[in-house]
């Protein structure tokens, strides 16, 4: 969704440098020259619209690029999904919130930043194939739930495109312009959805390698 930078912090190096560490996810190899070849796309995850309806709570989880990797950076949302199956595939309604981060008692799916407001999603039609698309507009999460500088997060014209894997879990790509506390874009921000079934459990955590598998969505 966005990251913030501190003082010391080049957002467009932390960028690169987050390309360059990532280039073995998107098929890349260097040469003996040191050059990489053109990326290589991974082929699409393949999803189906659930048969049955879904009423649950799932763990929204996004890596953004200026995570610089580090899976314990990522943003995390409680969020309620109601999904309706239909003969054309179906829909859902889903509303999220943005959790606080480790530092400041984020350590349960009920630690919701009580600085933070519900982002509902329209409702989202999803094609046989599992597939969906919804623009969300403007995005807002709170400092205490950034767990890179703290800072106040804004994202501007949001968008989401994903697919329902099953009814346990959903990968998706968010698309806007942060514009608070840094300017940049970010497209193709991976997010990934899985279901909750006790809220008081510990949240889930990921070494480096567990993160680059956990967090890659190609749609």
């Amino acid at each position: 969704m966005g990251l913030a930078a501190s003082a010391c912090v080049n957002p467009r190096a932390d960028y690169d440098k987050f390309v360059e560490d990532t280039d073995p996810l998107r098929g890349r190899v260097a040469t003996d020259s040191g050059a990489a070849p053109p990326p290589v796309e991974l082929p699409p995850i393949v999803g189906a619209a659930p048969t049955t309806a879904i009423s649950a709570n799932y763990l929204l989880q996004c890596q953004p690029a200026l995570s610089g990797g580090d899976p314990s950076k990522g943003l995390r949302f409680a969020a309620k999904l109601d999904y309706t199956p239909s003969t054309s595939g179906g829909s859902f309604g889903l509303t999220i919130r943005a959790l606080l981060d480790p530092q400041h008692g984020g350590v349960s799916f009920s630690d919701l930043d009580p600085a933070g407001s519900d982002i509902v999603f329209p409702t989202t039609a999803v094609a046989t194939d599992g597939r969906f698309a919804s623009s969300l507009g403007d995005l807002a999460v709170p400092g205490n739930s950034n767990p890179i500088s703290g800072l106040p997060i804004v994202v501007k014209e949001s968008a989401v495109r994903g697919v329902f894997h099953d009814g346990d879990k959903l990968c998706m790509q968010l698309d806007g312009r942060l514009t608070q506390p840094v300017q940049v874009s970010i497209n193709g921000t991976p997010c990934v959805a899985s279901r909750v079934d006790d809220t008081t459990a510990p949240l889930p955590t990921y070494t480096p390698s567990e993160g680059a598998a956990f967090f890659v969505c190609p749609l």
